[in-house]
């Protein structure tokens, strides 16, 4: 039995993977990455050069590393990390090599200003909703507008940078409301002079019940701008059609 387990684990050789072909695979790997954001809106030949070009810098990055005295699979790492993220680079590229006047960065700043504006616009309508509910009269210096106004521009700018859909605004809607409303009530109250007093004997119910509603608003109002920002992120990017380079 043990002869021939002996005889079998020698009829079966195991690639062994040396350090060069380890370095090429690191680079081959970090070039591909490089020019994947590229698919679909540079063709062949560009991403090629793109390639050949970053492959030079690397070269002469390894060298450069090779003189210090490390060996060149150290070299092919330090040269990777001195270059820095493949997939910044390849967005970084698609917007430069396309100039200022790219549709992608024309709709992608316009997308964040009609986003934000809309968000704006939802924030006031919804701080005035959220006034009714609460019985409350405007202030003179009509600032519960301002603060309905900074918090829609912030729950949509949130949703358009972080690309959140119709789900994650109407949490962070509601969450952004009734945080809000919190605070001003805990404001307002510990600023009278028996603050404390009206705090401990406060009807929670109703406290509750106010919260409630609020956060109802806050959750379909950020569920507008939620699918607001989704939707103008869809008419960002439509790539080219594939065809044959």
């Amino acid at each position: 039995m043990h002869n021939r387990f002996e005889k079998a684990s020698q009829e079966v050789e195991l690639p062994i993977e040396l350090p060069d072909q380890r370095s090429a695979a690191l680079i081959d790997d970090y070039l591909e990455r490089v020019t994947a954001p590229l698919v679909g809106w540079k063709d062949y030949d560009e991403r090629q050069a793109l390639r050949a070009e970053i492959r030079a810098h690397l070269e002469a990055g390894i060298a450069a590393f090779q003189d210090l005295g490390e060996s060149r699979d150290e070299a092919v790492r330090s040269a990777l990390k001195q270059l820095g993220n493949p997939d910044k680079i390849g967005r970084q590229y698609l917007d430069v090599s396309s100039g200022f006047s790219s549709i992608l960065r024309l709709t992608r700043a316009a997308g964040g200003y009609i986003s934000t504006t809309i968000g704006l616009l939802v924030g006031l309508l919804a701080i005035r909703i959220a006034a009714l509910i609460m019985g409350l009269t405007p202030t003179a210096d009509h600032s519960e507008y301002a603060v309905g106004a900074l918090l829609g521009v912030g729950v949509s700018w949130r949703c358009w940078s972080r690309r959140l859909r119709i789900p994650a605004g109407a949490c962070l809607g509601a969450v952004a409301g009734t945080a809000s409303i919190l605070t001003l009530i805990l404001f307002n109250v510990l600023q009278s002079p028996h603050g404390l007093k009206y705090l401990l004997l406060a009807d929670w119910v109703e406290v509750a019940r106010v919260l409630l509603n609020i956060g109802i608003v806050g959750a379909f109002s950020g569920a507008i701008i939620g699918g607001f920002c989704q939707f103008i992120r869809r008419q960002e990017r439509v790539p080219l059609p594939w065809v044959a380079d």
